[in-house]
């Protein structure tokens, strides 16, 4: 384009050159020059005239071209970038499907899940609600002092305590109070005496029973010795479920006037405490 106009420039140049030094009258310094200068001049005007117009059209017609090929380039690009964008949205909405489905399938093993845990924790239930049932559960028993209205006569009662049956009772008592009573008077208070092993010996108990159901007690005998005043026992219960500890004392049995407390307790669990009167 650049080329095209110079040699077009030139031309006219040339065209107005050979105008200015050319005269109507003939007698003109053009008149003088050698034939083959005019012809040379002549030649270069047309040659610069036809380059560059064809320099021109050449530049027109590429432009035309380019201008074409930009066209139908940003055709192509348009038809790429919509079947780029119908790829891109067939392949969104499969993920989206995929994920769908993904989702859904999880759903499903989630709630397959949640079944098998149900019934997991269905399963677990029953097998505690079982070993609760042969075992005790939270169930345990005791001993309790109460006394007869009209004489005073102390009487021990296995009370149950809880909602489910208890089996295998095994009852331990050593009867503090009795051995201090016979010591003190069999043994007449001589620790070192032969009588004090089979005091020992013949004041620790051991009971035992094949249930206890709720709601229920059943009387337990031990010794009182005439004149015993005092009753102190320390009770190891075991059950199916665990140990059981008691603690049990009473003074002045025989008197309105008596004091008494007794603690149950299954490890550092205090289970009851009462005070007898």
């Amino acid at each position: 384009m650049v080329l095209a106009l110079i040699l077009l420039s030139l031309g006219f140049s040339i065209t107005i050159f050979e105008k200015f030094i050319r005269k109507k009258d003939g007698d003109s310094e053009y008149d003088k020059f050698p034939p083959l200068v005019r012809y040379l001049l002549l030649g270069i005007q047309i040659l610069t005239f036809f380059v560059g117009g064809y320099l021109l059209i050449q530049s027109d017609a590429d432009s035309r071209h380019e201008k074409e090929d930009l066209r139908a380039k940003a055709l192509r690009d348009s038809i790429e970038l919509q079947k780029k964008w119908t790829f891109d949205t067939t392949r969104l909405k499969q993920i989206i499907d995929s994920s769908e489905l993904i989702i859904q399938k999880n759903n499903e093993n989630l709630n397959q899940s949640n079944k098998v845990l149900g019934a997991s924790n269905t399963a677990i239930k029953r097998a505690d609600d079982i070993y609760k049932n042969l075992t005790g559960g939270e169930s345990y028993c005791y001993i309790d002092l109460s006394f007869y209205v009209r004489t005073n006569q102390p009487v021990l009662s296995l009370i149950h305590s809880g909602k489910i049956v208890l089996r295998n009772i095994s009852i331990t008592i050593d009867d503090l109070g009795r051995r201090v009573f016979l010591i003190d008077n069999v043994a007449h208070k001589d620790y070192s005496s032969p009588l004090v092993s089979g005091i020992i010996k013949s004041t620790m108990y051991g009971q035992s029973y094949p249930a206890l159901y709720p709601n229920t007690s059943t009387d337990i005998s031990i010794p009182i010795e005439q004149g015993q005043k005092d009753i102190s026992l320390m009770i190891w219960i075991q059950l199916d479920n665990g140990l059981v500890f008691e603690t049990l004392e009473a003074h002045n049995i025989y008197s309105d006037k008596r004091t008494g407390k007794y603690e149950v307790k299954r490890g550092n669990k205090l289970l009851k405490k009462y005070e007898i009167k």
